[in-house]
């Protein structure tokens, strides 16, 4: 029985996506509750994964929702009323 997670395309690790997150703010490519809110998930879920709390597959579930979520949104406020 394989472990792996099913997948459409690859996900970037926990890792990577924070790595992401802060690069996408230092250069202001990044909507501030998005950065609060997207990199406050992907550090609990790093605290969870390290206390054996969270698997794999739900590490890269929240990665890939997180990812996802930040990606559709623009940097800027210009998209509100």
């Amino acid at each position: 029985m394989p472990n792996a997670c099913p997948n459409t395309a690859p996900t970037p690790s926990l890792d990577e996506a924070i790595l992401r997150l802060r690069a996408r703010r230092e250069t202001g490519d990044l909507r501030s509750e998005a950065e609060f809110s997207g990199l406050s998930v992907l550090n609990l879920a790093r605290r969870a994964q390290a206390l054996g709390r969270l698997g794999p597959c739900d590490v890269d579930s929240l990665v890939q929702g997180v990812v996802r979520l930040v990606d559709a949104l623009p940097g800027t406020r210009g998209d509100r009323p």
